[in-house]
């Protein structure tokens, strides 16, 4: 429990820590308002890997969304690997896992996921088993199991869903959102 416990605040702490980095270049390169790697909107601390408020959206109930997207995970691709939603919408992600090892489903940025990614890759250097997400924007399934989140996608830009396990990105275990205005 512990354990646990550490790695989640080190985790939560490494991957607020990215996105403090590239909101800082994201803003220069395009502007407050707009949707940045990793920046949190009202300079809230909820963001990150904690599945909080986000400045592309955040975790909602089920029976708020206006439509389900069933993906299908499998090794190692997401069907489908990419689809369109509109800036205030909020969809119902339906998860299953069909493929024969664990896989992650997870909403970020370019720059979370790298983040997320590369803490995995350590990790798995040392010997650790991969861990389970059960979070706002990310959710671990084994095997045959199913799972749904539900997510308000809140401004325009492209918003990234992978599986972040090692090797499981680099194998094309990856998908985008394009949310419009």
């Amino acid at each position: 429990m512990k354990k646990t416990i550490l790695f989640s605040a080190a985790l939560t702490a490494a991957l607020l820590a990215a996105s403090l980095v590239q909101a800082h270049d994201d803003d220069d390169a395009m502007g407050p308002g707009m949707m940045g790697g990793g920046m949190m909107e009202h300079g809230g601390m909820g963001g990150g890997m904690g599945g909080g408020m986000m400045a592309f959206g955040h975790p909602a109930a089920a029976a708020q969304a206006g439509r389900s997207v069933a993906i299908e995970m499998k090794d190692m691709a997401f069907v489908p690997d990419s689809l369109t939603v509109k800036a205030g919408e909020t969809v119902l992600f339906k998860l299953h896992n069909g493929g024969t090892v664990m896989h992650e489903f997870m909403l970020g940025t370019a720059a979370m996921q790298t983040a997320h990614r590369r803490m995995m890759a350590a990790e798995a250097e040392k010997g650790l088993p991969p861990h389970h997400h059960h979070m706002g924007n990310a959710v671990s399934l084994d095997p045959g199991q199913s799972a749904s989140l539900a997510w308000t996608f809140t401004q325009p830009g492209t918003v990234e869903y992978d599986c972040n396990l090692p090797g499981h990105y680099e194998s094309g275990m990856k998908g985008a959102i394009t949310v419009t205005p």
